[in-house]
């Protein structure tokens, strides 16, 4: 069933339900939280075979036009990693490697993708007027094309809202923009608030947005944030995987900057292969440079791994560093944002031990077999 297509379907539609039974070490289950917050209202089941009324039209003909040119013009591994980059599928059988090296973030697209792409787009339009209005075109139709995933629609708007600030001179705020992002996307679905992808990115973000404009211009301070975002974020992959590997530190130091350089590469690349075909290098040149990463990626898969579990002990101190270096930022007094940032973790450490079913719609890896309609 191609997406973006009209069908004619007829059946019944039933909610989803509240609860699922707890099987054994796996966390409880909501589906009408989950599925609430992708924007998805109940499940039908058809009574017959659904018949297609119209083709895709739109973004998901264009959608649909790049992926016969990928999988026509591409040698095999620039196809599946070309898909997860241009069109945020998923990749085959790459899950698995790069979950195991702690970096399986990088096969969705999210705020860093969108973030390389900006920097490119800013190298490559040096007008301020035109990189406003080029860029702002390029950028959504990356982010359009992707299928809109909260996290590129959250970097986007902070995006859009930086391109405004540098073709007008005016002052600009990171933490200000990620707030803004965040009011957007929960205006337009509140149930966001309870997606993992949701809760990851805008807390890397505002992390990062609370830092000190001079603490990342050392390879040392890189380092270091590394560690940090590894440690506020291992309570959330904690809750919905079970556990975390410590592999994701070393994977986000040494993985994350030549990732930094192969993406934007193998983007251009990509449209040099599709606009010109009569350069036969730039497909061979994209298949051995992804082959070559994919290779310095396995090395870290085959460290052993190390999994911590969730945990009071875990939470707080996550708590302490994020509301930390938040409030920190915010009041600019150590004293104030040790107390605020005692007072919160606390307050997070109760509601995670207590109320953790109100504010996480559980494991989310699942195959239901759904079907959405145009």
């Amino acid at each position: 069933y191609p997406v973006g297509a009209t069908y004619s379907v007829s059946g019944f539609c039933h909610p989803f339900v509240t609860k699922t039974k707890k099987r054994k070490s796996a966390k409880p289950f909501d589906q009408w939280k989950f599925w609430q917050g992708r924007g998805v209202s109940s499940c039908l089941a058809p009574s017959k075979e659904p018949q297609m009324v119209s083709l895709p039209t739109g973004i998901f003909a264009i959608r649909q036009t790049l992926k016969q040119e990928i999988n026509t013009r591409l040698l095999p591994k620039s196809k599946n990693y070309m898909e997860i980059f241009l069109l945020g599928q998923r990749g085959k059988g790459l899950e698995k490697l790069y979950k195991k090296s702690g970096v399986l973030h990088l096969m969705a697209i999210s705020g860093l993708h969108v973030g390389l792409i900006l920097a490119l787009l800013c190298f490559l339009f040096k007008n301020k007027f035109l990189r406003f209005f080029g860029g702002t075109f390029l950028l959504w139709c990356y982010v359009i094309l992707a299928g809109c995933p909260v996290s590129a629609l959250r970097s986007a708007i902070m995006a859009q809202v930086l391109l405004f600030s540098l073709s007008f001179d005016l002052p600009r705020s990171s933490l200000n923009s990620v707030c803004l992002a965040g009011c957007l996307i929960l205006l337009a679905n509140p149930f966001c608030v309870t997606d993992v992808g949701f809760m990851l990115s805008f807390v890397c973000v505002l992390f990062l947005a609370s830092l000190p404009e001079n603490f990342l211009h050392s390879a040392f301070s890189l380092c270091i944030t590394s560690a940090l975002i590894w440690i506020i974020t291992a309570p959330i992959l904690s809750h919905y995987f079970g556990s975390v590997s410590l592999t994701g530190i070393l994977g986000n130091i040494f993985i994350l900057p030549v990732f930094s350089v192969v993406f934007p590469l193998s983007v251009l690349l990509c449209f040099a292969t599709l606009a010109f075909p009569f350069l036969p290098f730039c497909p061979t040149l994209l298949e051995a440079m992804l082959t070559s990463f994919e290779t310095y990626v396995s090395v870290f898969a085959k460290l052993p791994a190390i999994n911590i579990y969730q945990t009071d002990f875990l939470t707080a101190v996550a708590s302490m560093i994020f509301f930390g270096i938040l409030f920190y930022k915010l009041t600019e007094n150590k004293a104030k944002s040790a107390i605020l940032a005692i007072i919160f973790s606390t307050i997070i450490v109760i509601l995670c031990s207590f109320f953790s079913s109100l504010l996480f719609a559980g494991e989310f890896s699942i195959d239901c077999g759904l079907i959405n309609f145009a």
